[in-house]
């Protein structure tokens, strides 16, 4: 038995367990180029199906994508290279866009975070010149059809959130929205998670100042009473 028959006889038996133990891969469709901008999947969870428009208010690029997790990211690549501002606002980079979103996540939504990261994973904070449209009046409103109600935090982190409704599993969410930079990088990162509110489990400092104080009191208190004991 040649080498390259094992190596094929190993790759039917790996396939074979992944589907006997009912596991799945995710694999990454191609990006979508819309007007010289690329959206791209990031891992799993999303699948972009298409796009088309140019990012202007009056034909905003409109991305329709499916979401199969509460964790969902893209990329949107050529930012840099993109250098135009099409929404009329005084950013170095301005686009308007309409995503149509398909609930594949086996949950209902009452909730949808859009975050902008110029590194993935890190909060971006105000001075980074990339926003929803900071300080355009023109740019707004908002919108979201199913979840009608929205809120934007510009100052610790960049995004903006959708309630004050529900969207069914298998249902169809359109948000619209537009995404600017003063300062852009030719890659930057939007993350979406359905039902995850921002404000969750994050302490606001006044918390972590009475925490900090809490803690500090408990550490005097077991000295002082060690002290007590050893005199």
């Amino acid at each position: 038995m040649t080498r390259r028959t094992i190596s094929v006889k190993a790759a039917v038996v790996a396939l074979g367990l992944v589907g006997w133990l009912g596991l799945t891969t995710h694999v990454q469709a191609a990006p979508v180029v819309v007007n010289g901008l690329t959206f791209s999947e990031v891992g799993a969870g999303v699948t972009i199906t298409g796009g088309a428009g140019t990012g202007s208010l009056a034909d905003p690029i409109v991305l329709s994508e499916t979401i199969t997790s509460l964790d969902a990211t893209i990329s949107i690549g050529g930012m840099l290279a993109f250098d135009q501002n099409l929404i009329g606002s005084l950013h170095t980079v301005g686009f308007a866009l309409t995503k149509v979103i398909t609930n594949a996540s086996g949950a209902a939504w009452t909730f949808f975070d859009n975050e902008l990261q110029e590194i993935l994973g890190t909060p971006s904070p105000d001075g980074d010149g990339l926003s929803f449209g900071q300080g355009c009046a023109a740019c707004r409103p908002f919108t979201g059809d199913l979840l009608p109600a929205v809120n934007e935090e510009i100052v610790l982190r960049d995004f903006v959130n959708f309630s004050g409704g529900s969207v069914p599993n298998g249902g169809v969410l359109t948000l619209s929205f537009v995404i600017t930079d003063n300062s852009p990088l030719d890659l930057v990162f939007l993350r979406q998670r359905p039902n995850f509110r921002p404000t969750e489990g994050v302490p606001e400092p006044a918390s972590l100042l009475l925490l900090g104080s809490g803690l500090a009191g408990l550490g005097l208190w077991g000295w002082k009473r060690r002290r007590d004991v050893q005199a």
